[in-house]
């Protein structure tokens, strides 16, 4: 898919993963990051970013949205960042946004039914770094976007 396929329709605008993942990757926390949309019941999308944190750091989601936030605006700023331990790719080689925004959907099924949401800023994968929240089976990190 190329850039304009990419792009998120948010409440306010439009939002580009890349745009997204080159702020992230200057965050210090941020080894490598996948931005992509989730379908919400209106139709927009929701801003979601998978993260794998620099050795020796934990993610915070909170900081990384507000740090977002504060360098592009509150519209580009990931509502929810899921810690992997890597970045799934397709067989293509590229980041699959497919696969993150399948798992991001199941997620959100699985809470639905459990009366907690995806990541609300307060579990562990917001708050702790929490390696535990990576996608099991994710394929290694590839050359490319998303990667410092």
């Amino acid at each position: 898919m190329d850039r304009l396929s990419d792009k998120i329709v948010v409440v306010g605008g439009h939002v580009y993963p890349t745009d997204v993942e080159e702020l992230l990757l200057s965050h210090p926390t941020v080894a490598a990051c996948v931005v992509f949309g989730v379908l919400r019941p209106d139709q927009t999308e929701a801003v979601h970013a998978a993260v794998v944190p620099a050795p020796g750091h934990r993610v915070r989601s909170r900081e990384l949205s507000a740090f977002v936030t504060d360098h592009r605006g509150a519209m580009y700023a990931p509502e929810v960042v899921r810690v992997v331990a890597e970045i799934p790719l397709a067989q293509a080689g590229k980041p699959d946004r497919k696969a993150l925004r399948a798992q991001a959907l199941a997620d959100s099924d699985a809470d639905f039914g459990s009366g907690t949401s995806a990541d609300s800023g307060t579990g562990p994968a917001a708050g702790a770094g929490d390696a535990s929240r990576a996608e099991p089976g994710a394929a290694g990190l590839g050359a490319g976007a998303g990667q410092r």
